[in-house]
């Protein structure tokens, strides 16, 4: 892990993408653990996540019943931005933004300000 902790740290990368496999069972692009606390390390780093396809929480991993349920696990878990024309996220951030339902403090819900 010590040359991506420098390149994240030291040579300041403005973009990640984190691995499609599993670490101890959990995805690592919805590891909340991996993508914001060792990935961000208490707010040090500004990299930008991004995935390609977030339903393959669904389509590989079976650890969501639908695409948009894998977008909100991605975004919740620090996927930051989409990378992929099918685009699950932006469905699933303007949909669960008008219901409330994703917590994120980054997204100001329509009417909740002020």
């Amino acid at each position: 892990m010590k040359p991506f902790e420098a390149a994240v740290t030291e040579a300041h990368v403005r973009s990640v993408m984190p691995s499609y496999n599993e670490i101890d069972g959990i995805p690592s692009h919805s590891n909340g653990h991996l993508l914001e606390d060792v990935l961000r390390m208490n707010g040090d780093s500004r990299a930008c996540v991004s995935i390609l396809r977030p339903t393959e929480l669904r389509t590989i991993h079976h650890v969501v019943a639908s695409d948009e349920a894998a977008a909100k696990m991605a975004l919740e878990s620090g996927v930051d931005v989409e990378l992929h024309f099918q685009a699950p996220i932006p469905r699933c951030s303007i949909k669960s933004t008008r219901e409330k339902s994703l917590k994120l403090p980054w997204i100001a819900v329509p009417g909740s300000c002020g």
